[in-house]
């Protein structure tokens, strides 16, 4: 009796679907060890994917969803993951060195213990991620948005970067965003 191996299909589909230009869905499908030759995954659907150790290094996944994604200790570096949603995704012992992140998406994302040194994450929202024992050595983060961020004294930021408090506050929480703090004073 031959063993099949059932994962096999899900992978000639998705090789065939990557060819032929076209969207997948992997909504919480477990891809183990997925080799895509050209690692195009271009807008691809991997929303709450299971691909904890997998070896995704260089792979294209600009606008890729990876909302809530388990990605913990998966190879990324050099990935482009520009504009990348990764909203509650666990990345966790990731390396993500080189990687594109521009405009990426990873509000309340787990990045402990994860390696970004030299990746760009310029336009990026990571609020309210954790960052704890996270490597950013050299990483870029030109407007990168870091408000709420959780990150403890392992954590490794950027030569002359302004380590962001864990919870920022707002100078004056009671004043509207639009109105000078004064003014909003003089309200009370």
């Amino acid at each position: 009796m031959i063993r099949r191996n059932h994962r096999r299909p899900l992978l000639v589909v998705a090789t065939l679907a990557l060819v032929a230009g076209t969207a997948l869905a992997f909504d919480a499908a477990t891809v183990a060890r997925a080799h895509t030759g050209d690692r195009n995954l271009v807008r691809a659907d991997l929303m709450a994917a299971a691909l904890a150790s997998e070896d995704l290094s260089g792979a294209n996944l600009t606008s890729a969803n990876l909302a809530r994604a388990v990605l913990t200790g998966a190879n990324l570096t050099g990935a482009n993951l520009s504009d990348a949603r990764l909203a509650s995704a666990n990345l966790s012992g990731a390396n993500l060195t080189g990687a594109n992140l521009t405009g990426a998406h990873l509000e309340s994302a787990n990045l402990s213990g994860a390696r970004l040194s030299g990746a760009t994450l310029a336009h990026a929202s990571l609020t309210g991620a954790t960052l704890n024992g996270a490597d950013l050595t050299g990483a870029l983060l030109t407007t990168t948005n870091l408000r709420g961020v959780h990150s403890d004294a392992a954590t490794v930021w950027p030569a002359g970067f302004a380590h962001p408090d864990p919870d920022p506050a707002p100078a004056d929480a009671g004043a509207p965003a639009d109105v000078p703090a004064t003014r909003a004073r003089r309200r009370r």
